[in-house]
């Protein structure tokens, strides 16, 4: 079972790499039920239990570059969740401009006078 201060040093690991807050909560749920998982398994000290969770997660929390236009480094596992989330916004405008594109060329074609 994890205690509250075991929480705490879970959310001050995850604030120190700079994660938004719904993002945070989200890998902070992850990480407890992980460590849980291996203090139960393997029959560990919260603190092995929890460096060795630090070691599994160590790749996700590397800082990267997000964009040319946005040059303060951010976690790896950040640029994914937007790289995902930007991606579903940019194939709908995407379609949307398409469509407008071709209700332009139609109203064009069929107009009568120049």
């Amino acid at each position: 079972m994890i205690t509250t201060e075991q929480e705490q040093q879970v959310t001050d690991y995850l604030i120190f790499h700079r994660l938004p807050l719904d993002i945070l909560l989200e890998v902070k749920d992850h990480m407890i039920s992980q460590v849980a998982d291996i203090q139960a398994e393997e029959n560990m000290s919260f603190e092995e239990a929890f460096h060795k969770t630090q070691k599994l997660w160590e790749s996700e929390f590397k800082l990267t570059s997000y964009s040319f236009f946005y040059k303060e480094p951010i976690p790896v596992i950040l640029k994914e969740i937007v790289k995902e989330k930007y991606f579903d916004l940019f194939k709908k405008s995407l379609l949307l401009g398409l469509a407008s594109f071709t209700v332009n060329l139609l109203l064009v074609y069929f107009s009568t006078d120049q």
